[in-house]
């Protein structure tokens, strides 16, 4: 089935953790959103992804948004 005949949206996010290289603490990445929607809010980096894109989103698509 592809997006055409399937009308629901899938979008993954991702929260990538850090620890600060001085003091040690979590550090969360955050993105402020751009778009007209919850302009200036912030948000996990992340996006719509094909149904058949789902198995590589982790490998591929999450370092390539960061």
């Amino acid at each position: 089935m592809n997006n055409r005949e399937n009308r629901t949206l899938l979008a993954a996010d991702a929260a990538v953790l850090r620890r600060h290289k001085d003091t040690g603490e979590l550090e969360l990445l955050m993105i402020r959103r751009a778009g007209r929607t919850f302009h200036g809010y912030l948000a996990f980096p992340g996006g719509f992804v094909e149904y058949d894109e789902v198995r590589g989103f982790v490998s591929h698509s999450c370092p390539h948004v960061l």
